[in-house]
């Protein structure tokens, strides 16, 4: 797909939703702030004139009154930038508020970070914390800094080809024996001069975007990486050739980043030479070609400096592709970049799975993202108060079967039954930033009073934490691993769910600890169904009530 065919796709959510009113208001008052800017510059092009000529004729009241002109009209000039500045920051906030709510809605909606994840394990679409945080800012930066760049660069160029084009004059020259005459000379040397430019330019500059996809993706992956190391830094610590192998992963990762910098920024040298290079031509151009106009008295010095000055910004303007080429490069890799997340979690997955008043299974199928046929002909029913324990070899499937069950594993056929009112808990409970007590209630907002939840932590063997309940702490690096299945399992207490899966949350805490837990969830919801995977074979003997073996081809 083209460049500009995913800039309308990522635009349209914004700028076609309802919200966007009082923004595109915004952007016509930008808008109306860079014609006035024009329109200073041109006054500033004739006062440039004015003040040479008034200096060659030593005029000191006109040129008295082009000072303080000037100085009223600099007062203005500044109001109108600082001000359209400030506008732009204020379109610039709304919009990445209203495009990082939007990704995050899709993010969150129907589980798709989970199948995001899942789909694409092989890195190829990779960091999407860095697409959400990172690309939707510099996307938005980028798009209104080069598209208002644009538009000022555009106006100013169309005003000034014609000044440029009345104060030319018309160039004689003999050539072949014949005389010439070209009016308007210096606009056609001026597009001839950027036209060659724009070429040198692009085949300098065209390695320029796919180094900065690789910097955006080499530096999202370095910073990973050290986000890994930190979550895990118990586990590194305890095995000094886990610590070193760690160490010489980073090291490697950051070996990447410093490599593609060096061709980045040799790269960038190479197109700033020439831009250097153009930028200084264009300045001395229009004075070579109006010497002989000049000396043939034609033209005064206040116009030789006049029709420089608008070479000058006919050059510079006309050349914006040759000075924001890097800045256009890395866009077009945010683009990418962006654009590959917008259709990763665009996409559509089918829930296999039915409300129903049960859990029933018949003749279920389940694959792998692959398309890898996992397990078949699965078929199971649980009632009421009835203990469903799964068996079978580690790797076969049991906490696949469960996600189907659950809805958020896409990839089964046949016909799968849950409840409504079903939850879950695994080998390892997501433990959200906050107090003792949001940790407890979470994912619910309700308002369990703090009784409740003293008791619950007493019936789970965690009493020792009741002086922290209302506490803010880093709960996730606090609670060792036994303490967080002893919070699932408070959780199950506190939500008293009708139906109950239960995927090895207990396996962090000894088997007797564990049996003791289950026990207390069995006596006190003697009517929730509960069905559950666990390599501890005690609470299999003697909690559950009936079993249902698992095989790759059954």
């Amino acid at each position: 797909m083209k460049i500009y065919q995913k800039i309308w796709i990522l635009l349209k959510p914004f700028w076609f939703s309802r919200h966007c009113i009082f923004s595109a208001l915004l952007f016509i008052s930008i808008l109306a702030m860079i014609y006035l800017l024009v329109e200073i510059q041109v006054w500033l092009n004739n006062w440039n004139s004015d003040f040479f000529n008034a200096l060659e004729k030593i005029d000191a009241n006109k040129l008295k009154n082009l000072v303080l002109w000037f100085i009223g009209v600099l007062a203005i000039l500044i109001i109108v930038q600082v001000n359209k500045s400030w506008l732009i920051k204020l379109l610039n906030i709304r919009w990445r508020k209203w495009l990082t709510e939007y990704y995050l809605n899709l993010w969150l909606k129907d589980n798709q970070y989970y199948y995001y994840l899942l789909e694409h394990k092989d890195q190829q679409i990779d960091n999407p914390d860095q697409r959400i945080a990172e690309d939707i800012r510099m996307f938005i930066d980028r798009f209104l800094a080069l598209t208002l760049g644009f538009i000022q660069s555009f106006s100013m160029l169309v005003t000034f080809i014609i000044v440029l084009w009345n104060v030319s004059g018309t160039l004689e020259f003999e050539l072949f024996n014949q005389q010439w005459k070209v009016k308007g000379s210096l606009v056609y040397c001026v597009f001839i001069f950027v036209l060659i430019n724009s070429f040198i330019a692009h085949f300098i500059g065209k390695k320029i975007r796919h180094l900065n996809r690789e910097k955006q993706k080499s530096e999202a992956n370095f910073r990973t990486a050290l986000i890994n190391q930190q979550t895990n830094a118990e586990t590194l610590v305890l095995d000094e050739e886990n610590h070193n192998k760690q160490k010489n992963e980073l090291n490697q990762l950051f070996y990447s980043i410093k490599e593609n910098w060096h061709r980045l920024m040799n790269c960038q040298r190479n197109l700033e030479y020439w831009q250097v290079l153009h930028q200084r031509i264009s300045a001395v151009i229009p004075l070579f070609l109006l010497i002989p106009i000049f000396i043939a008295g034609k033209i005064n010095i206040g116009g030789l400096m006049k029709a420089r000055q608008a070479f000058m910004l006919v050059s510079n303007n006309l050349s914006w592709f040759i000075f924001k080429y890097d800045d256009l490069a890395e866009f077009a890799a945010i683009v990418d970049r962006l654009y590959q997340f917008h259709v990763a979690i665009a996409k559509k997955h089918h829930n296999p799975t039915q409300i129903g008043e049960q859990i029933i299974i018949k003749n279920g199928e389940i694959l792998l993202p692959n398309k890898f046929n996992l397990l078949n002909n699965i078929n199971l029913s649980l009632k009421n108060g009835c203990w469903l324990y799964i068996q079978g070899r580690s790797g076969i499937g049991k906490t696949t079967l469960l996600k189907t069950i659950m809805g958020v594993w896409p990839y089964a056929k046949g016909l799968f039954i849950k409840p409504e009112k079903i939850y879950m808990v695994t080998q390892n409970s997501y433990i959200p930033t906050g107090t003792l007590a949001d940790v407890l209630r979470f994912p619910s907002q309700g308002n369990i009073n703090d009784n409740i939840l003293i008791s619950t932590l007493i019936k789970v063997n965690l009493a020792h934490l009741i002086p922290d309940l209302n506490h803010h702490h880093q709960w996730q690096k606090i609670l060792s691993s036994g303490e967080k299945q002893r919070i699932g399992i408070a959780r199950v207490l506190l939500k008293k769910p009708e139906w109950l899966l239960l995927d090895e949350a207990t396996s962090h805490l000894d088997e007797e600890s564990a049996l003791t837990l289950l026990t207390l969830l069995k006596q006190s919801y003697p009517q929730m169904g509960v069905l559950f995977v666990s390599h501890q074979k005690q609470i299999a003997q003697q909690l559950a009530d009936s079993s249902y073996h698992l095989e790759a081809d059954q």
